[in-house]
């Protein structure tokens, strides 16, 4: 075997031996991270004043599409609300008409302390309902 072909070897089994380890630290880092969201939420849930979460069927989905029913899910979870809000913030730039007097912020949940505890609300809720269907 000439040399060309034994580096081309090398190179192609390190790049795929590291591609391969990226993917084990990013599954690893998703798990924690969502271990870390199941014990973050119960602190959420304990500490909130209330929290509601909103649901659009698959129904609805095919009928208004996904943005829409995102914001119809969105104003379900505020209608929910056992103390109504005078304001909410929206993680994104499109206003859901909630009700309430809303402000947008787009990645929110990166700078915003509500915008990420209704995320972590909103994907525990998710998984835990996913894990319900899957039985």
């Amino acid at each position: 075997m000439n040399n060309n072909l034994l580096d081309y070897f090398k190179t192609t089994i390190t790049k795929e031996y590291k591609e391969v380890d990226a993917a084990r630290q990013t599954i690893c880092a998703i798990t924690e991270k969502y271990k870390n969201s199941v014990s973050t939420y119960e602190d959420i849930i304990k500490d909130a004043v209330c929290y509601s979460v909103g649901i659009a069927s698959e129904e609805e989905i095919d009928e208004i599409k996904i943005l829409n029913a995102t914001f119809l899910a969105m104003k379900r979870a505020v209608d929910g609300l056992s103390v109504k809000p005078d304001f909410a913030y929206i993680d994104g730039n499109q206003y859901p008409k909630t009700g309430v007097k809303e402000e947008t912020i787009v990645k929110g949940d990166g700078k915003c302390i509500s915008v990420a505890a209704a995320s972590i609300i909103a994907k525990v809720s998710r998984d835990r309902f996913m894990l319900q269907m899957a039985e």
